[in-house]
């Protein structure tokens, strides 16, 4: 990892770069994200950790 400059230069060009990368992986960063688990739960957007959490007990035999 690139150490900041005092503008965040360093950080920025990082960040374009990382971004270069995943695009070119045909990975689109552009909107917000949406995960289905079998049961049919469905997270979108932001999510606490213990959203996560949660519909992943779901899906056990003990949850």
């Amino acid at each position: 990892m690139a150490a900041a400059d005092t503008d965040g230069t360093a950080d920025a060009a990082e960040l374009r770069a990382e971004l270069g990368r995943v695009r070119a992986l045909g990975v689109h960063v552009d909107s917000v994200p949406y995960v289905r688990f079998s049961d049919g739960t469905v997270l979108e957007g932001a999510q606490p950790e213990d959203a996560y959490r949660a519909a992943l007990t779901a899906l056990t035999p003990a949850g």
